[in-house]
């Protein structure tokens, strides 16, 4: 029984060259300008209304977005995670079976997973955005609500 063909998941060499560094650095300034450009924007729709009311919808909308938003990124986060755990297992069933062409799709395997792990800086800066966006919200929600 061959191993599937991972050929087209397969990743460009490992070493970083200074090109590599230098996008790296880019997207993550990207997404921190990003960041604080959807902070603003939060922001801005939670105070600009004067009424209570138009401030709660407001509120809840912009709620009820990062809910959905986060809900979908913690999906797929976990679907990529998930495949890459059963392309672990059918390649260990792969090796039970002695199957020569094991190796280099479990080093295929590996690329995937370091290349995964890249991204965690772009996830956790957008966790912390979101979290942010959270507290500016609820802080607006409590001072409409109860201080006002």
């Amino acid at each position: 029984m061959p191993i599937p063909d991972l050929s087209g998941f397969s990743l460009p060499e490992t070493q970083q060259t200074a090109w590599s560094k230098t996008w790296l650095v880019i997207s993550i300034c990207w997404t921190v300008i990003r960041g604080f450009i959807y902070l603003a924007l939060v922001g801005i729709a939670v105070m600009r209304f004067n009424s209570v009311f138009e401030t709660v919808v407001v509120c809840l909308l912009v709620l009820i977005f990062q809910a959905v938003g986060n809900y979908f990124t913690a999906l797929f986060r976990m679907d990529i995670e998930e495949n890459l755990i059963h392309r672990a297992y059918l390649i260990g069933l792969y090796d039970k079976h002695g199957d020569p062409e094991v190796r280099e799709a479990r080093e295929q395997l590996n690329e995937l997973g370091r290349h995964y792990k890249k991204q965690d800086v772009h996830y956790w800066i957008n966790v912390t955005v979101n979290w942010l966006a959270y507290l500016i919200v609820l802080f607006r929600l409590i001072y409409e609500l109860v201080l006002a």
